[in-house]
């Protein structure tokens, strides 16, 4: 895979993921608004889909969770809560340092592997969980 394919995915990507962020935000104060649900849900397919190319697979993990995690939301088999929204912001992170360590000039099999609790979160917020460690975000 060329320099130019890897530069290219990790700017149309942090892109993608800079807007998950905001439409999160939204999400909060929305949480039944299936335009942002469907929004974040091809954002993390998109980056999926270009992280499986470039051949990054922490990133694909991330994203194939939290596109669980989303279908699951618009349909209606998980609520949209506070642990659901957190969850989806830590992938989203996640999935934004790595694209900015690459962007620095990163080797992509130098990136971490995914993070073992943020896969425990974005697993819960798929099983509906509202545990008690979801405090609301601050205002």
């Amino acid at each position: 895979m060329d320099d130019e394919m890897l530069k290219d995915f990790v700017v149309e990507a942090l892109e993608l993921a800079t807007n998950v962020e905001e439409h999160l935000l939204t999400l909060e104060r929305h949480p039944d608004d299936l335009e942002i649900l469907n929004a974040v849900f091809r954002a993390f397919h998109t980056i999926k889909g270009g992280a499986g190319f470039v051949n990054l697979p922490a990133m694909v993990s991330a994203c194939h969770l939290t596109e669980n995690l989303f279908d699951a939301l618009r349909t209606g088999k998980a609520p949209v809560t506070p642990l659901a929204i957190e969850a989806a912001l830590q992938a989203s992170g996640f999935v934004a340092d790595q694209l900015t360590e690459l962007s620095n000039g990163a080797a992509p099999d130098s990136l971490a592997s995914m993070p073992a609790d943020l896969e425990g979160i974005l697993n819960q917020a798929i099983e509906g969980k509202t545990t008690a460690t979801a405090a609301p975000a601050a205002v």
